[in-house]
């Protein structure tokens, strides 16, 4: 399962004076499938972070989205007695 989260301040490892221009946050993408624990999740926050941006990341939040009703998808059960 794949889901959409936010990372926020977003914090950036400058080699030099800090840079401005970089997102303070952007949406990113986890894969739940086979994760072992937040190490590798947190492997593939850094990892998109760093394409989009060119830098590495020191430190970031995560927020979970919530869908408004009308965006959400209902959800059916299809329970069969044997």
């Amino acid at each position: 399962m794949t889901i959409i989260l936010l990372a926020k301040d977003i914090q950036y490892d400058f080699d030099g004076p800090e840079e401005t221009g970089y997102p303070d946050e952007m949406e990113v993408e986890v894969d739940l499938h086979d994760q072992e624990g937040f190490d590798d999740i947190n492997r593939q926050v850094c990892d998109q972070i760093s394409d989009a941006t060119g830098m590495l990341v020191l430190d970031y939040q995560l927020v979970g989205y919530s869908l408004s009703p009308a965006e959400s998808i209902p959800c059916k059960l299809d329970i069969k007695m044997l």
